[in-house]
């Protein structure tokens, strides 16, 4: 899973990772920090490449976008790979780069 802070919006980013009963996720959610009172994360995008576990986040505040990089797939199966590239989505919800 992969997971950043946005400092300039109080806002984590996740994307990714393991569940149980599906495998690896593509889906990346936001949660609003400073309004711990209804604690609601919103679903923002689903990154258009193979879903992956094992990646890294980041925050770019220059680009106001959450970035995430690396990570595997195929949960050790005859279809694992490991990936080398980046992704970007904007802030604003935006399309995957």
């Amino acid at each position: 899973m992969a997971y950043a802070h946005d400092p300039d919006h109080d806002r984590l980013w996740i994307q990714g990772g393991v569940v149980t009963s599906v495998g690896e996720a593509s889906d990346c959610w936001s949660l609003d920090l400073s309004d711990t009172s209804s604690a609601t994360w919103r679903m923002q995008s689903n990154l258009p490449a193979k879903p992956r576990e094992l990646s890294v986040g980041g925050y770019d505040r220059t680009g106001n976008r959450f970035l995430i990089g690396g990570g595997s797939g195929g949960a050790g199966g005859s279809d694992y790979q490991d990936f080398n590239e980046v992704w970007s989505l904007p802030s604003a919800a935006g399309p995957w780069s």
